[in-house]
């Protein structure tokens, strides 16, 4: 189990019994079939950010979150997901979190599509609840082997020329308070002011 709170005894053995239920996705098959799943939902917005010198190319950002891999989920949902990032071909790809449900081991067909997404300046992740109810050192163990660099509290600075740019990642307000006060998240503090 991950470091997750609010997460009961009873919680885990519905869960439990839900995957083991819905064990090889059969109820995400047919609710995706029906349409009765939810619908990749893609939002473009362009943002201005006071630099002291214009970018030769802008910063092409991509967010994604909620993938919820397990029994739950089409793949198919997946696919189009890493279809539309790579499409839009990012520079810096940002996670979200609530990676997996149900149980870690989902982690493992969504961290492969994550490794073959190019984004030149990074990828960076932070987990959620679903991700720290279950085994988030796992979910950490994979997406890092897949090129994800997940933050936790911590900020890094990107690389140039777009290293004026800092990108943090603040702990989930279910395990304890994100903090801003953590020695890594210092250049984005004196940034920020």
């Amino acid at each position: 189990m991950g470091r997750g709170r609010y997460y009961s005894w009873w919680r885990r053995a519905g869960e439990t019994a839900e995957g083991l239920f819905h064990a090889n996705g059969w109820a995400a098959h047919v609710a995706h079939a029906l349409r009765l799943q939810g619908q990749l939902h893609v939002d473009r917005r362009d943002v201005t950010l006071p630099l002291s010198a214009p970018l030769a190319e802008p910063l092409k950002v991509a967010f994604a979150s909620d993938f919820h891999a397990g029994p739950l989920t089409d793949p198919r949902l997946l696919d189009a997901m890493q279809r539309a990032i790579a499409d839009f071909a990012p520079h810096v790809l940002l996670l979200g979190g609530d990676f997996v449900s149900l149980h870690h081991r989902h982690i493992s067909g969504l961290a492969a599509r994550l490794q073959e997404l190019p984004a030149p300046v990074g990828k960076f992740g932070v987990f959620g609840n679903h991700d720290l109810w279950v085994d988030d050192t796992f979910i950490r163990a994979r997406l890092e082997a897949a090129g994800v660099q997940m933050l936790v509290n911590e900020s890094v600075r990107l690389a140039p020329p777009y290293d004026e740019l800092h990108v943090c990642g603040l702990d989930e307000p279910g395990v304890r308070q994100p903090t801003l006060d953590a020695p890594s998240m210092a250049p984005v503090r004196a940034d920020c002011c």
